[in-house]
């Protein structure tokens, strides 16, 4: 299928995954190999709320933050299929990963980067930065039980 294809899809493909696991590179190098348009939630979620996500948490906390994401994934899930990429903490969130169970195909970021044509390399060099970028953090809830939800799907 080339760029310029179209897939029916009946429901919206959501990457899921980890902070840093390259969720919104692979979201946009699939969307273009499926001929669907490419939507990262993060971007959504930081124009509805009119700050960055940081500034959201600094002020309101994980909880707000949470409920509004949540609420942005929701719209989205209702427009047309598109490739959609999530927080990294969404799929932690019993309620979001509900919803996308129910209104998506809800796809690891691993698996749709071999869907999506990168090769071992590029998939080698995404593991190692984002590995670096996400262990230069803070734990926080995402990375503490991140790992069993995410064997789950």
């Amino acid at each position: 299928m080339d760029a310029h294809s179209s897939l029916s899809l009946s429901r919206t493909v959501a990457l899921v995954g980890l902070m840093g696991a390259g969720k919104s590179a692979i979201g946009k190098r699939l969307a273009m190999r499926l001929g669907l348009a490419f939507v990262d939630a993060d971007d959504e979620i930081e124009r509805a709320a009119g700050c960055s996500i940081a500034e959201f948490f600094e002020k309101y906390g994980e909880s707000d933050f949470r409920a509004g994401e949540r609420r942005v994934i929701a719209r989205l899930l209702d427009e047309p299929p598109h490739v959609l990429s999530t927080g990294g903490g969404a799929y932690i969130d019993a309620d979001t990963r509900a919803l996308m169970r129910a209104k998506a195909v809800t796809v690891p970021a691993f698996l749709a980067a071999l869907s999506s044509g990168y090769n071992i390399n590029v998939a080698t060099t995404t593991l190692d930065s984002a590995n670096a970028r996400t262990f230069a953090r803070a734990p926080g809830p995402s990375l503490r039980i991140g790992a069993p939800l995410f064997r789950s799907l």
